[in-house]
């Protein structure tokens, strides 16, 4: 989710800011997301929920709201 609605923004003002920085972004799942940040194969990363709290340091940086949607029955 990160990468998908939070990102593109982010990274257009940043890559204004520092025109000459470049990165690599790889798009996957926040379990994956801890494994490349615990052996090194990432600098940072942006997860949807917090793992694995003991080998990384979590900043939240954004809050979102959950919403359930359901038919309006009786049975929901």
């Amino acid at each position: 989710v990160p990468s998908q609605y939070l990102l593109p923004q982010i990274l257009a003002k940043f890559s204004e800011l520092y025109p000459r920085e470049r990165f690599k972004i790889m798009e996957t799942d926040s379990a994956k997301v801890v494994e490349q940040v615990i052996n090194g194969n990432a600098d940072i990363g942006f997860t949807g929920t917090v793992l694995e709290k003991k080998y990384c340091r979590y900043i939240p940086f954004y809050q979102d709201e959950l919403v359930i949607i359901t038919p309006n029955t009786e049975k929901f």
